[in-house]
């Protein structure tokens, strides 16, 4: 095993809907990364740097300035126009730095061989992309 991460497995039975009464195997790999750990705190104090840069004094943020970050997990809504920092939440999410979760119906492969997949996503992923613009 790699040093850089570990990883438990672990297999269970899952309905892809509630109106599905049909069950599907499914294989969980759950891997802890220290490299993971340091991108996911390091993204996330971009996210609130980007914020206290548009605090005014009394630690709002206007709807204005909000514009293109509204969706981020660490800001709160307190009214129409006001966003606060969500301090509760920011916390909450320090817990999780590093972990990372595939599932796969892929139950007969190795861990590190999903992880390796998963990983290599993105590739394909961007190609399409790329194919998708080059016919347009």
């Amino acid at each position: 095993m790699n040093d850089d991460y570990k990883y438990k497995e672990r297999q269970m039975l899952i309905q892809h809907n509630k109106d599905d009464s049909k069950l599907y195997e499914r294989k969980q790999v759950i891997s802890i990364s220290k490299l993971r750990a340091k991108v996911d705190a390091y993204n996330r104090n971009i996210e609130i740097k980007n914020f206290k840069k548009h605090q005014n004094a009394d630690g709002y943020v206007n709807e204005k300035a909000m514009i293109g970050s509204k969706k981020s997990k660490y800001f709160k809504q307190i009214n129409k126009s006001k966003y606060v920092l969500d301090v509760e939440k920011i916390e909450y999410d320090k817990q999780f730095d590093g972990i990372y979760v595939y599932e796969t119906s892929l139950i007969n492969i190795h861990p590190n061989e999903i992880i390796s997949m998963y990983s290599e996503q993105w590739r394909i992923e961007e190609n399409f992309r790329t194919l998708k613009i080059i016919l347009q």
